[in-house]
């Protein structure tokens, strides 16, 4: 089992501490979502921050939206890795 991650069916949905690829506004990078540590210029996220609530609980092949500063963001769930 992947460390962040849970089985459902045969996708793996993103927890706090999964490690996961990510196409951001079409530019990709790694992540790590922690529940209160935030430095994104070292890819880890909040799990308070928009983007790491809405990427909890998404599984490989989602695509999510959110807002920041009234700035619409599309994000897509590339891959989980261990």
């Amino acid at each position: 089992m992947l460390k962040g991650a849970t089985k459902g069916g045969s996708l793996h949905v993103i927890t706090l501490g999964a490690n996961i690829e990510i196409e951001l506004n079409g530019a990709q990078r790694r992540i790590v979502i922690k529940r209160w540590e935030s430095d994104p210029t070292h890819g880890i996220i909040s799990s308070e921050a928009p983007l790491g609530k809405v990427l909890l609980g998404a599984k490989e092949g989602d695509i999510k939206e959110f807002t920041v500063k009234k700035q619409e963001n599309t994000v897509r769930v590339v891959a989980i890795d261990p």
